[in-house]
């Protein structure tokens, strides 16, 4: 009886009174930020990749500390780079997926040759270049924890807008088990 998603109970009205019927819900519990369902295995990981876009606002953000075209130009890029990763990914044959309403809020996902692969894309200048790199390197390796919890292997991906100042970032990457990449790379391979 316990997997019914809900159930009655005889209750008292609000402020005493006659007893009245009451629906309980059974809820799971939710993962923080992500909204994935911590119960294992309700993961769907196939949901058809959908091209990213940028939302009409983006020019109405009103921050006195931040330009909004700087605004607008990290978002267009980063749309620019998941769709870019998506088509590349899926020339060389890949099933390209978007977050399903289970997954973690990954950029993209791709299975080729019976590995799932999970993506978080990053625009960076050189004046945010690591603080974007550390959310970017922290965002993926949740996503692979959150699917490895849920029972789905998964190699973790960075793509970033250009080749890191620092060299270091592969080091620190790869000891991670994350794939660092960036266009120049993908440009190199799809030639």
């Amino acid at each position: 009886m316990d997997d019914e998603p809900f159930y009655q109970v005889d209750g008292p009205q609000t402020g005493g009174g006659a007893l009245r019927k009451a629906i309980v819900f059974r809820l799971r519990p939710v993962d923080g930020l992500t909204g994935t369902s911590s119960v294992p295995g309700n993961v769907s990981l196939s949901t058809a990749y959908r091209p990213a876009a940028v939302a009409p606002n983006a020019g109405e953000i009103q921050t006195p500390e931040i330009d909004p075209d700087v605004i607008d130009r990290g978002r267009q890029a980063h749309v620019n780079l998941q769709n870019q990763l998506a088509d590349f990914v899926s020339n060389l044959g890949a099933e390209v997926l978007s977050p399903g309403p289970l997954d973690p809020s990954f950029d993209v996902a791709w299975r080729l040759g019976g590995t799932l692969f999970v993506a978080e894309v990053k625009s960076m200048t050189t004046a945010n270049e690591t603080l974007r790199l550390r959310l970017g390197l922290g965002q993926v390796l949740h996503y692979r924890h959150l699917l490895v919890r849920q029972g789905n292997g998964a190699t973790p991906v960075l793509f970033v807008e250009r080749e890191p100042t620092d060299s270091g970032w592969r080091d620190l990457c790869a000891s991670n088990g994350v794939i660092l990449i960036w266009p120049e790379i993908i440009s190199a391979v799809a030639s």
